[in-house]
């Protein structure tokens, strides 16, 4: 197997979709350029780089043979991958996002680790950074400390993805979620995953990260399935809220404030305290105050996910076909 590898016998692409990069687009360049294993292809769709990245993308595609660039106009990242996987010729794909970091012997790595299992699927595995005390009351309040499956940092085998029609869906946001959970279905061994890269896209600002989980939300709601049942969860949780808090207030408010008090305790607490330790942030991360920060972060964002989540739920409700 070492001697296959080292003769560059099997041949894997990198797919990489753009849409306003920032500055990481050239740190991730430059380590798969600098790999320990040479990528046949570093397929890069351009649909909405700034001037000067687009003067670095010029410049790295003309002084490297193996690097592709395609520009169009404002593209889904879906739509992005399905061009280039159109356009790789390699045994293997695997899919990079702006903002992710890898090890400089990770496509070799990877590369025996799938050549010598059953699978045909090595699914991302991905650890966030965080360098600012906001950023961390933000990872904290959602990914945690812990790895994470994830499509970045995914190698599939190309016929495998071909054969089955394993090619991305068109929504801005959950696009990721559902070709996993699809992807699974023809994957007949229990899931791999590559070795950890590095994801540093979290934003140090609370609006900013409002604004995105809103968004995405409502990108979210337009899948046509509930992937990982949030949708679902919503729904019920505000039909749970209304009828209780409507037959409580008819019989005593004090009831209802009760009622209100009890559930925001049992949310807090879990949210502050039992998943974050379940997601590995240590305990003396959260004590002696900031776990009360991260309830509130995580309460700010799951509100400005609601009505994205509810409206997807109602979609799947009144939907006819």
């Amino acid at each position: 197997m070492k001697n296959i590898l080292d003769n560059n016998k099997i041949t894997i692409d990198v797919i990489i979709p753009l849409f306003y990069p920032n500055n990481s687009i050239k740190i991730l360049i430059f380590s798969l350029l600098s790999q320990s294993y040479k990528i046949n292809k570093i397929i890069i769709i351009n649909s909405g780089a700034t001037n000067k990245i687009n003067n670095f993308l010029h410049f790295v595609v003309e002084k490297n043979d193996n690097i592709i660039m395609r520009k169009f106009n404002k593209l889904n990242p879906g739509e992005a991958r399905n061009i280039g996987i159109n356009l790789s010729n390699a045994k293997y794909l695997a899919f990079f996002d702006v903002n992710t970091f890898l090890e400089l012997d990770w496509i070799e790595k990877n590369l025996i680790t799938i050549n010598s299992l059953p699978d045909k699927v090595l699914y991302g595995q991905r650890i966030t950074l965080a360098n600012t005390f906001v950023k961390n009351i933000n990872k904290w309040s959602t990914y945690g400390e812990a790895p994470y499956m994830a499509l970045t940092g995914t190698l599939i085998e190309a016929s495998f993805l071909k054969k089955n029609k394993l090619f991305f869906k068109s929504p801005r946001a959950g696009e990721d979620i559902e070709w996993i959970a699809r992807t699974n279905k023809f994957n007949l061994y229990r899931p791999k995953y590559s070795t950890q890269i590095y994801y540093n896209g979290i934003f140090d600002s609370f609006l900013k990260t409002m604004k995105k989980w809103f968004n995405y939300s409502f990108a979210y709601a337009n899948i046509k399935k509930d992937i990982n049942h949030q949708k679902k969860l919503f729904f019920l949780t505000s039909l749970y809220l209304i009828f209780c808090s409507y037959f409580l207030i008819k019989i005593n408010i004090y009831l209802l404030i009760f009622f209100i008090m009890l559930n925001l305790l049992f949310y807090f607490i879990y949210f502050s305290i039992i998943r974050p330790l379940k997601k590995k942030v240590k305990f003396s991360m959260l004590f002696p105050f900031n776990w009360l920060l991260v309830g509130m972060y995580r309460f700010c964002l799951d509100l400005a996910k609601f009505p994205g989540l509810l409206y997807g739920q109602l979609k799947i409700f009144f939907r006819k076909d």
